[in-house]
């Protein structure tokens, strides 16, 4: 079969043709063969082998979450674990092993109790740490003058001067 084809200015003639091989002469002297591309060809030296074909990946599977078989499409990797039951998690439970057991519990203190100014002793929670020495007698009457006694002898006296002794 010989078929002649032109494009613009450039005559392509087709010699012959069929399933495998397309010989062409575009010009004068100038034989070009095309060869059919085979997407099974395996053999590189092929003249019909197919350069830098796409990887096509296996169809798309529905995962199935009871696949135990690792190799199979379906089966899902890292999967959580569930717990096969959930327990109601109890507070006073002292048994770490049981599944009740709570881990990490933040240590409640004892309840609040009032402070007491004149306990001495320290060891009792009522204890008051730190307290400032007060004096005993705060003021002094003379007269019609109120005396303020402060620590470290500074005397105050109300509409006067201060005097530090």
């Amino acid at each position: 079969m010989t078929t002649i084809v032109s494009e613009g200015s450039e005559q392509t003639i087709v010699i012959s043709q069929d399933e495998e091989t397309t010989v062409l002469v575009s010009q004068p002297g100038t034989v070009r063969i095309w060869v059919q591309s085979d997407w099974d060809q395996t053999d590189s030296t092929a003249e019909n082998f197919i350069k830098n074909k796409p990887s096509i990946p296996d169809p798309q599977v529905q995962s199935d979450w009871d696949e135990t078989e690792v190799s199979e499409p379906s089966f899902i990797l890292n999967k959580p674990i569930i717990p096969t039951e959930q327990v109601q998690s109890d507070w006073t439970e002292a048994d770490s092993l049981e599944p009740s057991f709570i881990q990490n519990k933040p240590s409640i203190p004892d309840p609040q109790v009032q402070a007491n100014w004149d306990e001495a002793d320290s060891g009792v929670i009522s204890f008051i740490q730190n307290k400032p020495s007060i004096p005993v007698q705060l003021w002094e009457e003379s007269g019609e003058d109120v005396q303020l006694i402060t620590p470290k002898n500074i005397r105050l006296e109300a509409g006067k001067k201060i005097y530090f002794d």
